[in-house]
């Protein structure tokens, strides 16, 4: 099989918190793979109408759906054995998972279940002639290992972030539901639910909010009334590149090109000027808001909403409201 007539699937699990950032880097790098070949989408889970134009949207050609009850939440076993059916009835190439936790878990127990080495946690890879090439991050990503597979259908996952989704390019993609039937097998797992993760402690990358500070805020107690802001409105603490190097934050919470890339729902910048490194991190925010006296400083211009003031009188006064109406909501 060769690159150019390359049949590559990538695995959808809307249940499993694969946002759609996620989806479309992979499905990017799935058109890259396959060449002039065809690109599918295996969305699984259940009611998933709201589901399928998503890959269309990101150069999906056709989307496989497997639409069944038991699939309503994110089980691995169940959805590893679903995913290994559907690649076994069909000649697939590759098949690329999220290098998330779970698409990571889920990659290797399909690896399981079909015999064939799970390539995990890569930042590139290639096909020549009839092998795969791929480049892992490794040593905690302080080194990459090479690997090369020579009998598909190659499984492979992408860490985030690695090279991005670029821009939409919407094709006529068709929809076809596999007749694979969810048997009710025994587990070895039970479902205890879904517990949302601390924003104290979560990576900043699956914040939904974040509150962030710069070099503005001038130090350590700032920095502390912009935690509680953060923790009060339900979202996780960010820095700048400066902040952090002045001690004031971990490396963990950092955002820009030498940090992490974000894409929360709220994104509140404080005190941060808004350097090309700093708007890389975060500029696809679905809403940012800038608070700098600096009205020329380049973060009002990514900005949905701009306030020119001192940030410490802002903080101040968002913090005690946040504290009035927590404390009211409580009574």
């Amino acid at each position: 099989m060769s690159a150019t007539s390359a049949e590559v699937w990538v695995v959808v699990v809307p249940s499993a918190r694969q946002t759609e950032a996620v989806s479309a880097e992979l499905l990017g790098e799935a058109k890259r793979l396959a060449g002039s070949g065809t690109v599918r989408a295996l969305v699984i889970g259940h009611d998933l109408d709201a589901e399928v134009s998503m890959p269309a949207r990101w150069a999906a050609a056709s989307v496989l759906t497997v639409d069944d009850p038991q699939l309503a939440t994110y089980h691995p076993e169940r959805f590893a054995r679903v995913v290994a059916e559907a690649i076994r009835t069909a000649d697939v190439t590759a098949v690329l998972f999220a290098g998330t936790v779970l698409g990571s878990d889920l990659g290797a127990r399909v690896g399981h279940e079909l015999g064939r080495r799970f390539h995990g946690g890569c930042v590139n890879f290639d096909l020549a002639g009839d092998k795969l090439r791929v480049v892992r991050a490794v040593d905690a990503g302080r080194s990459h290992q090479v690997e090369l597979a020579d009998t598909g259908p190659y499984l492979i996952s992408l860490i985030p972030d690695t090279v991005g989704g670029g821009a939409p390019a919407p094709v006529r993609a068709t929809v076809e539901k596999l007749p694979i039937e969810v048997k009710e097998e025994p587990t070895a797992l039970e479902d205890l639910g879904f517990v949302a993760a601390d924003p104290r402690t979560m990576d900043i990358r699956d914040a939904d909010i974040i509150v962030a500070g710069g070099r503005g805020v001038g130090g350590a107690e700032g920095f502390a009334v912009l935690e509680e802001v953060a923790e009060r409105l339900g979202g996780s603490l960010g820095a700048s590149r400066p902040a952090v190097e002045a001690g004031w934050a971990e490396y963990e919470r950092q955002v820009g090109q030498t940090g992490r890339v974000v894409r929360p729902k709220l994104y509140v910048a404080c005190g941060i000027s808004g350097a090309t490194q700093h708007l890389a991190g975060m500029r696809e925010a679905e809403t940012i808001i800038a608070v700098n006296t600096d009205a020329a400083a380049p973060i009002h211009g990514a900005a949905t909403l701009s306030v020119e003031c001192d940030l410490h009188e802002v903080l101040t006064a968002l913090a005690a409201q946040l504290r009035a109406r927590q404390k009211g909501a409580a009574a």
